[in-house]
């Protein structure tokens, strides 16, 4: 690496006489605010009207002292304001040569870090597959990195870490997910083993593996038990009345035809003839009979 030639001191213009000029009315400035003060000076209380006016007309008169010296001040702050403005520029093209360089090395560190960390990655990948084949197509390598690879202290891409230790780490990793594959077998009922396992795969939590697969139990018994009480109530509720099914509108008990016997006790011939055609009239038909014969 070129060795960086030695950084000479540049003399740069601060204009050093406005911080004098401001430190010099600094001190000006409170002898001529001393003197204001004792010449305004008010009285304990006001006890005329000529003391009000005399009271109004002083202060009047302090306000116009007080605001003038503060638009000096103001005045003075904005030329140390544009000084230090000015120095922060100067100050900022010094730097800028060694700062470009700063970023040129860190893109370089960071592109470097990056390749290397790309390679470990790359190595450890292929002695994954090696070291556990029938895992690799389960859990992918980025997962097993993730889950194990990236804890405090236990960073398998780290400069600190040697590749030989990175690997026994990734071993330990495997024969953790190994543990826990047992595990849900020795834990789990047969009908829910590979459905818990596909879990743990997917998430390599085993507790939490183990409690979701409990919680779909637990779901899967409380339907069962809402299924048998619907049928129950099913199986016990009393059965409707058929309703009779009628042709025709339905008819008032006034309306339904039956046999009648009218007796008259006395009629002539022609009365009787009378009644009969009017009943014919009527729509009714029937006998009338003598009740002599």
């Amino acid at each position: 690496m070129d060795r960086v030639g030695q950084i000479e001191a540049a003399p740069i213009n601060t204009e050093m006489d406005t911080i004098s000029k401001a430190e010099l009315w600094l001190a000006d400035t409170s002898e001529r605010v001393s003197e204001r003060c004792e010449l305004y000076r008010p009285p304990k209380r006001i006890e005329s009207e000529a003391q009000r006016k005399d009271c109004a007309a002083a202060r009047t008169r302090c306000r116009r002292d007080a605001a003038r010296i503060d638009g000096e001040r103001k005045a003075l702050l904005r030329g140390m304001e544009d000084v230090l403005k000015k120095f922060k520029l100067e100050v900022k093209d010094v730097l800028s040569p060694l700062t470009d360089l700063d970023i040129q090395y860190k893109h370089l560190l960071d592109e470097y870090d990056e390749a290397r960390r790309a390679e470990r990655e790359a190595q450890l990948a292929q002695e994954y597959a090696i070291m556990a084949p029938d895992l690799f197509s389960l859990v992918p390598f980025e997962r097993l990195m993730q889950k194990y690879g990236n804890g405090r202290g236990k960073v398998w891409t780290n400069r600190s870490t040697s590749i030989e230790a990175a690997k026994l780490m990734m071993r330990d990793a495997v024969a953790s997910i190994t543990q826990g594959e047992q595990d849900i077998s020795g834990l789990a009922d047969p009908e829910d083993i590979d459905d818990i396992k596909a879990r743990f795969f997917e998430t390599l939590d085993l507790q939490g593996a183990l409690a979701d697969a409990r919680h779909a139990k637990e779901q899967r018994e409380r339907v069962r038990q809402m299924e048998a009480a619907r049928a129950a109530r099913e199986q016990t509720r009393p059965l409707a009345e058929p309703t009779p099914v009628t042709e025709g509108p339905v008819q008032s008990p006034e309306d339904v035809p039956h046999a009648w016997v009218v007796n008259i006790p006395s009629a002539t011939k022609a009365q009787m003839c009378q009644l009969a055609k009017a009943l014919n009239e009527l729509g009714l038909s029937g006998t009338i009979r003598d009740a002599r014969r």
